[in-house]
């Protein structure tokens, strides 16, 4: 349940995320704003398609999927445990942070090569790079051009970020 959740928000929501990394990745200068922005979108949509809206969206809910699935079943595993009791008590938040920064973790290590080729497609180019290689093809040059290793570049910064987050969610759920 978690899993189809997550792949339904994370596809009503690419665009969104979409003109994120184009506004993030967008080189050039002195625009910026609401306006910058949709301009930004609408070049986009004039010179790739509506279908670029939705790029890297596949490997996003690959990625979603799993990841969702991933910290149900170890938050709950880790935290049976752990000291904690179906009551609240002083610790209880301590207990599912520390159950939910865990399984926040695991999860990251097992899809964190979608999630970066989810990036990589976000922010392909297909005027200067060529066509979408999708997931697949995307993880077959990765590999060829810089080994397997090359399929957790970045994890530390993702461990980083992921756990506290996943941790304080659990904490406060």
């Amino acid at each position: 349940a978690g899993g189809c959740g997550g792949v339904i928000s994370r596809t009503a929501t690419a665009p969104l995320d979409r003109l994120k990394i184009l506004s993030q990745t967008n080189t050039e200068k002195g625009k910026s704003g609401t306006r910058a922005n949709i301009a930004v979108l609408r070049e986009a949509v004039r010179t790739q398609g509506v279908r670029s809206l939705f790029a890297g969206n596949l490997a996003c809910c690959l990625r979603v999927f799993p990841f969702g699935g991933c910290v149900c079943i170890f938050y709950g595993k880790i935290l049976s445990c752990l000291p904690a009791d179906a009551e609240l008590d002083v610790l209880e938040p301590v207990w599912r942070s520390v159950a939910g920064a865990g399984a926040g973790a695991i999860a990251t290590v097992l899809t964190y090569p979608l999630d970066l080729v989810r990036a990589k497609l976000a922010v392909h180019d297909a005027a200067k790079n060529g066509p979408n290689p999708g997931v697949a093809g995307t993880i077959r040059a990765m590999v060829a051009k810089e080994g397997a290793s090359a399929l957790f570049k970045g994890i530390r910064p993702s461990l980083v970020a992921v756990a506290p987050f996943v941790a304080i969610q659990q904490a406060s759920y």
